[in-house]
């Protein structure tokens, strides 16, 4: 990746070729990698539970009647640009977030590739479809999937290129037969399985 910023002044925040960018350290209650480890696992939280709060208001509701339809959400009254520039905005600050944390932990501003390369990108970006892209779950998911997967091939001996094929299979399945995910699965299980017991409940109250 060329063209970002790697801690350099100005508007585009670039060094010239052949500089050595300044280091960042770690804030002072997050030096060792323990410390650091729980920081982030705070911020994380706090982000994750602010997300699953704007989901679950006015503004979430919006998002949603705009991904089902966008002339129904303007037939709904629900200005629909101002709602994409928020979702842009938002997602551009958790973005942000997320680069510092990781550039934090790293010391260095790095856009050479080197320590996220491609390759994770496109790692990333499978397990986050195998997970589901429609509920915050499905990042967790994603999540264990991209750390945990490899840790397991490795400790039953198993080649790491193998993740490629698993993760590769996973997105087809995903992208052709089941777009909601993991996640989306397990919930519509889920409300399979609390349909019957209630009509059952019912039954029994009436009797």
């Amino acid at each position: 990746a060329t063209g970002f910023p790697n801690g350099g002044t100005g508007f585009l925040g670039r060094l010239p070729a052949g500089t050595v960018p300044d280091t960042m350290p770690r804030p002072t209650w997050g030096a060792s990698d323990d410390a650091y480890f729980r920081y982030v696992a705070v911020v994380v939280a706090v982000v994750f539970l602010a997300v699953w709060w704007l989901l679950s208001s006015r503004v979430g509701r919006a998002w949603a009647a705009i991904r089902q339809g966008e002339a129904g959400a303007i037939t709904l009254g629900i200005p629909v640009t101002r709602y994409r520039i928020l979702a842009l905005l938002i997602t551009s600050f958790i973005t942000g977030l997320s680069g510092a944390l990781l550039a934090a932990n790293t010391g260095v501003l790095d856009s050479t590739g080197t320590t996220f390369s491609a390759q994770q990108s496109v790692l990333l970006f499978a397990t986050v479809l195998i997970g589901g892209t429609f509920s915050l779950s499905g990042a967790v998911i994603g999540g264990i999937f991209f750390y945990g997967v490899p840790v397991l091939l490795q400790a039953w001996g198993v080649s790491g290129d193998l993740v490629f094929i698993i993760l590769g299979l996973g997105t087809i399945q995903a992208i052709t037969t089941n777009p909601i995910g993991i996640a989306g699965s397990v919930a519509a299980l889920a409300r399979r399985w609390r349909t019957p017991r209630r009509a059952s409940r019912a039954r029994e109250v009436t009797a």
